[in-house]
């Protein structure tokens, strides 16, 4: 059952605890040893990223008493679905979000320069954004884990 959801107060403080989990040293070390991308499988390093969040998500839900196997979908879906027009908890969802690099943040608007980020071809080559552009058009195309 997702009741907890109805629960503001409580949404907020599993989202904070949620992103304490994320940005503390054991999952910062976690993500090092399953993430680096020249040592993985690519392909590997996406179900590892999505595994440690939804373990961090889990921890986060547990220790508020919530069992996560009794939701129906993730908790991010529910709580996106539900306080979408909250500035409180809207703007705990982005400072979790901001868990990656600061360059992950960057807000961009159409017609803006893309930055040159470092990127893992799926064969597992390194490669630059800005190496991908410069003979022809580049579609990026991204999803969320959550």
């Amino acid at each position: 059952m997702a009741d907890f959801i109805n629960d503001r107060n409580l949404v907020i403080k599993i989202l904070r605890r949620f992103q304490e989990i994320l940005h503390d040293e054991n999952t910062m070390n976690k993500c090092d040893s399953d993430m680096n991308p020249y040592s993985a499988n690519p392909r590997m390093l996406v179900k590892a990223s999505k595994r440690i969040v939804d373990e961090a998500e889990h921890q986060a839900l547990q220790e508020h008493g919530i069992n996560p196997d009794t939701l129906e979908m993730p908790m991010m879906y529910l709580v996106l679905s539900t306080y979408a027009n909250d500035t409180e908890v809207m703007d705990c969802v982005k400072l979790m979000m901001s868990a990656g690099p600061p360059l992950m943040s960057q807000e961009l608007s159409v017609g803006d320069d893309a930055p040159n980020v470092d990127l893992v071809t799926l064969e597992g080559r390194k490669v630059t954004l800005g190496m991908m552009w410069k003979q022809r058009p580049l579609v990026v195309i991204a999803s969320s884990l959550s």
